[in-house]
């Protein structure tokens, strides 16, 4: 049986991983530069996140 953490870490990094394809789509679809520069900034965040969980 996995431990709390192990399927914590799971649902964290499923979570992340789930943020970051929304943000890809919000992006591909974002007509406003100051909207797409935030959303942009999110998903780089986003993104140094979930390699912090995968590494």
């Amino acid at each position: 049986m996995p431990s709390f953490t192990t399927t914590a870490c799971a649902a964290a990094r499923y979570t992340l991983q789930v943020h970051v394809e929304e943000l890809r789509a919000e992006l591909a679809s974002v007509l406003s530069r100051s909207e797409r520069r935030q959303i942009e900034r999110e998903f780089r965040a986003a993104q140094a996140r979930l390699a912090g969980l995968t590494a």
